[in-house]
């Protein structure tokens, strides 16, 4: 018994601080992400600044533009912290919760101005190389991947029948 359950005891130990490590990096993360969903509340309200810089956006002509911009980025960013969380858990329940969020994530990615917002910072989308945003690279991932096909479907969508 002792022979079995000694490897056991030990691979039990070494997984859970694997997984306490994970999640005191999961929660520097939130934490960060916490700041910076504030950060861009304040953007927000206060679009005239110009301190709100992502790739182009001080260039952006209107208040109604920099607002847009800025919008877009908090919800790429919700997007972002529900792949981290929902897209890699094994957990049954959070992999359903997964499923929500992906079909949120192809609803704006099927928007014609959220595709013209990734494409001012990244270029097309069609062309667009791994790290070019500033995203986790596994979500870029995904996200290039939906907007690529949302794209065509609009596509094909204009085009006329014959």
């Amino acid at each position: 018994m002792t022979l079995i359950g000694a490897p056991i005891a030990v691979y039990l130990f070494f997984r859970d601080r694997s997984i306490e490590r994970q999640d005191r990096i999961n929660e520097v993360y939130r934490r960060s992400s916490d700041r910076y969903a504030g950060f861009l509340g304040l953007m927000l309200s206060h679009t005239d600044t110009g301190v709100y810089l992502h790739g182009d956006d001080e260039d952006l002509p209107t208040d109604l533009d920099r607002r847009r911009s800025i919008l877009f980025e908090i919800v790429t960013q919700m997007l972002e912290d529900a792949y981290l969380v929902y897209e890699r858990s094994p957990n049954g329940q959070r992999k359903q919760q997964w499923a929500g969020w992906l079909a949120y994530i192809r609803m704006y990615c099927a928007h014609t101005p959220y595709i013209a917002w990734w494409e001012a910072r990244i270029g097309d989308v069609e062309t667009a190389k791994e790290g070019a945003s500033s995203y986790d690279l596994g979500f870029e991932t995904l996200m290039f991947e939906e907007l690529r096909k949302a794209k065509r479907q609009i596509i094909v969508d204009a085009a006329p029948v014959l």
